[in-house]
């Protein structure tokens, strides 16, 4: 599934969550991802006090313009896709963070493809597994784990609880016995 790494100085809350939404929203449209993709898509945010980030030798806390590192990770992206999201995932970010002209040369993108084999959900790597397979995966995985810690419910008042018997197949007869035998 789709994850984007965006790293910069500090970002107040809203903007934080405005990039989350507008991101995730490019990569859907880009990448034309279904709902259930669009539910895996991981927006990740690395961000830095201006002190402990310099551009061009000097720090962005006294000066310096801040930098924008966007990295992408995804299955199958081949070139013409990647073109296609750093021009729209570069217009989403210089909208949310006000920037235009030059300033959008500080915005740099790494792409990172997932090989076959490359992707574990659950502790369970997931060779060859198609996008909605990985989100299928992932999803029932998530139902197990909450369905083991929830409490089970009582049982219901006036009937007794089952007997072994009533549970259990009658045994079969020995192999060798008229009752085991066809047509006897």
């Amino acid at each position: 599934m789709p994850s984007l790494r965006v790293q910069t100085v500090e970002l107040p809350r809203e903007v934080k969550r405005t990039l989350a939404t507008e991101l995730t929203e490019t990569i859907v449209e880009a990448r034309h991802l279904s709902s259930a993709q669009r539910d895996a898509c991981v927006v990740l945010f690395e961000l830095r006090a201006g002190d402990d980030l310099a551009v061009g030798g000097k720090l962005v806390a006294h000066g310096g313009a801040p930098q924008v590192e966007l990295t992408y990770r995804d299955h199958a992206i081949g070139a013409r896709e990647k073109a296609k999201l750093a021009r729209r995932l570069t217009e989403t970010v210089a909208r949310a963070l006000a920037m235009d002209g030059p300033e959008l040369q500080r915005i740099t993108f790494v792409f990172s493809r997932l090989d076959d084999g490359d992707h574990a959900i659950g502790g369970v790597l997931r060779p060859r597994a198609a996008p909605a397979a990985i989100v299928r995966a992932w999803r029932a995985m998530r139902m197990r784990l909450k369905g083991m810690f929830r409490p089970q419910p009582p049982p219901r008042a006036g009937l007794p609880p089952p007997t072994p018997s009533a549970v259990a197949p009658a045994p079969a007869p020995p192999i060798g016995t008229s009752a085991g035998r066809a047509g006897s």
